[in-house]
């Protein structure tokens, strides 16, 4: 205001820079006008923060069953001005669990989980997001016993008796099978068949393995062994040992 040509009030608007965290804020203000000496002025600003954290929430995470049930989780990212004050998650659906921070990371159940992400920063403003974690159905393999020769053990060639190779049949369970019910097959021979026919001809120990994939990328494994035996006899070696 103005009276007699003299200055007695005048009203001081202050910014305040943008994004600050929510607080009391104090500065000076440093006043001069003709005639006079300049005065310096305490001021006072309030900040309110009204608003909440900023979050990203790991997208949605598809994995392989494993038999530990443990699986790691990316974890969450959250920011905010005046500083994130807890960070709290519950998992609900095929998984019951709670805990707090940014990693969710371990035992999951087979099937479909929700983790819901609470965050509140020192204001006391919260926000919210999820992330599902779906577990894939667990894949088995497996090579049942063969037989090579009639009255002989499991998994044995015998050089002299019955036959002289043997077939070898993987079988797949579970997991996400491709059409027809169906598997991919990778055998440690390099064959791509659900099978392989194998011929060792000198005795010993032979170990065969197939790694089995279904529609979903998972992966399982199973081997077995095969033990070739020689049991010719004879100067000629055109009879065979027979035990009894």
């Amino acid at each position: 205001s103005q009276n007699d040509g003299e200055l007695s009030s005048v009203k001081i608007y202050i910014r305040l820079k943008n994004n600050l965290a929510g607080g009391i804020y104090d500065g000076k203000v440093l006043l001069s006008s003709l005639g006079a000496g300049p005065q310096e002025l305490s001021v006072r600003g309030v900040v309110t923060d009204l608003i909440p954290p900023v979050l990203h929430c790991p997208a949605t995470q598809e994995i392989c069953y494993n038999s530990s049930n443990i699986y790691t989780i990316p974890s969450l990212a959250a920011s905010d001005v005046s500083g994130i004050k807890s960070v709290h998650f519950s998992i609900t659906g095929k998984t019951q669990r709670q805990g707090n921070g940014y990693d969710a990371s371990g035992i999951f159940a087979e099937g479909l989980s929700v983790i819901n992400w609470t965050v509140t920063d020192s204001a006391g403003n919260s926000s919210t997001c999820t992330t599902t974690v779906i577990v894939n159905p667990k894949l088995t393999a497996n090579i049942p016993n063969s037989y090579s020769a009639l009255f002989g053990n499991a998994n044995t060639i015998y050089i002299g008796y019955g036959f002289n190779f043997m077939l070898l049949s993987a079988q797949a369970n579970g997991g996400t099978a491709l059409a027809g019910n169906k598997y991919k097959y990778r055998w440690s021979t390099g064959s791509t068949n659900s099978y392989i026919i194998v011929s060792p001809s000198q005795p010993g120990n032979y170990t065969y393995s197939v790694i089995v994939t279904d529609a979903k990328g998972c992966e399982t494994s199973a081997q077995k062994t095969i033990t070739v035996l020689d049991v010719r006899c004879g100067p000629r070696n055109n009879k065979v040992i027979v035990c009894e």
